[in-house]
């Protein structure tokens, strides 16, 4: 069979080099990703350090290294070294502490992603701080985020991850700070939790290649990832009788499914079962009657999914009631749990996953994956979502092509110089006056809008420029992973 032109390595080779030259000061050897706060360059602490802001540079370069083969030595292995070393000197114990009360990791999504941070480090250097860092993180997360029973009167009994993971809620009672923005009133689950989960069955694949009796000597982290990962599958999957695969959904319930008194007003609402799709809910209410903090209003639904009641599937940039990145997390826990189990339900579930992106007419726009609830990180997997869930057995040619179409098209549409006489609005830091543009003159940064338009960079309300580190990693990201995609569609072809 005649290959397929291969196109993307040069341009995953120019979005790498772009990265480090905007985003790492120093040398390989001897420098680090430069320090952000809310994405753009910042002392550190300065009100308090996020360190996955700066690991969406490090995935581009962790994807990098897988596609070179995860070798002992290289650019990327130097860079990962340093920057551990980095943060370790400036942040010592505190990388791993503060779950639920404050930075660095104030909610389940900055847990989980730090965690993914810390292990993407230990899987490329080998340093044991790291993994230890990774242990630590994930069982605080757990700890901090894990709930009560439904409508128990107490929420500080019976906490388990098998009721869920808050996105950022904890009862009073706990002691746990929060943030100014997680107020009681905006209580709700997420699929965010997905990165969280993902460390937690990485540790447990480590245990079982040592050969050790994984679930015997890390029982409680094993409850706790099955037990938030099966409340997902069971809450957030659209899933109906005429789409799911009832042996890979097992025991899921599908739609339609109605919500009694699940409305701000106390209505009732149904999820239709037009609106299956094989995908995830982002959000999923617990009697939420706040504002989004993101998005800056009330949702319509006060319990059940966010999005539920608006017969459809709500997939669109700035906003979606889903999550690209978050279907490509649980499509790893999938790929993940098989892999650790033997079990081919997680296979068939990982498989379901990549068909379902492939199969939406909302998430696949004429071959390019739209950008949809979160462009800072929706890229954030796409590496290991290639090496773990498009290399299963049962992906079609269509899903891998899908990553591959998706990489070349953020390159080509995406990829930023700033110059003189550019529109102010595609590179504004909000601490800055348009007169500053100077600062940004030669750099080259990414845009969000993989498939064209200007729905993210433009809106006022929307924090997602391309001059944030976040914004300009996740789209390297998944250009770099479509050309590991390319390569994986070669070994395809000479099968």
């Amino acid at each position: 069979m005649a290959l397929k032109e291969n196109d993307l390595a040069p341009r995953a080779k120019q979005a790498l080099a772009d990265m480090t030259a905007t985003w790492w000061e120093g040398t390989a050897e001897g420098g680090n990703a430069i320090p952000t706060r809310n994405g753009y360059p910042s002392e550190w602490p300065a009100g308090g350090a996020m360190p996955w802001e700066m690991s969406m540079m490090m995935t581009c370069l962790y994807t990098d290294w897988l596609i070179q083969g995860r070798p002992a030595m290289s650019d990327d292995v130097s860079r990962f070294s340093q920057q551990w070393r980095w943060l370790t000197e400036r942040l010592g114990s505190r990388l791993v502490e503060m779950c639920g009360i404050d930075w660095p990791n104030p909610a389940v999504d900055d847990t989980g992603w730090n965690s993914v941070n810390y292990m993407m480090t230990y899987h490329i250097t080998r340093d044991p701080t790291a993994l230890e860092a990774a242990k630590a993180v994930v069982a605080g997360g757990f700890e901090a985020f894990k709930s009560a029973p439904p409508g128990a009167a107490d929420e500080t009994k019976d906490r388990s991850a098998k009721n869920g993971l808050w996105y950022s809620q904890h009862p009073p009672s706990l002691g746990f700070d929060r943030l100014g923005n997680n107020k009681d009133d905006n209580r709700h689950k997420s699929l965010y939790t997905a990165a969280l989960v993902m460390t937690a069955l990485d540790l447990l694949l480590l245990e079982k290649a040592a050969g050790g009796d994984w679930q015997k000597t890390h029982a409680a982290l094993w409850e706790d990832a099955l037990g938030a990962y099966n409340w997902m599958e069971t809450n957030l999957l659209r899933a109906s009788a005429a789409t799911a695969d009832t042996a890979a959904t097992n025991s899921v319930p599908t739609l339609p499914a109605t919500f009694a008194g699940g409305l701000q007003d106390g209505g009732d609402y149904t999820i239709l079962e037009t609106v299956a799709d094989n995908l995830y809910w982002c959000d999923y209410n617990v009697g939420r009657t706040g504002a989004d903090f993101h998005w800056g209003f009330i949702p319509a639904e006060k319990d059940g999914p966010r999005g539920g009641s608006s017969g459809s599937t709500g997939v669109k940039e700035h906003g979606s009631f889903s999550f690209l990145g978050g279907n490509m997390a649980m499509a790893i826990c999938h790929a993940r749990l098989y892999r650790l189990t033997g079990e081919d339900k997680y296979r068939a579930r990982a498989v379901r996953t990549a068909r379902a992106l492939t199969d939406s007419p909302d998430y696949n726009r004429d071959g390019v994956l739209a950008n949809d609830r979160d462009a800072w990180v929706d890229g954030f997997f796409a590496g290991i979502y290639v090496e773990e869930v498009l290399t299963l057995p049962g992906v079609r040619d269509e899903d891998v092509e899908l990553i591959i179409n998706t990489g070349r098209s953020a390159y080509d549409t995406c990829r930023l110089t700033v110059r003189e006489g550019m529109d102010f609005a595609y590179v504004e830091n909000p601490e800055d006056a348009p007169q500053n543009i100077g600062k940004y003159l030669g750099k080259v940064f990414y845009r969000a809008e993989w498939s064209g338009g200007d729905a993210w960079t433009k809106d006022a309300k929307s924090p997602t420029q391309p001059t944030q580190v976040m914004t300009c990693g996740s789209t390297a990201n998944m250009i770099i992973a479509g050309a590991y995609a390319e390569e994986l569609r070669e070994k395809r072809d000479l099968l």
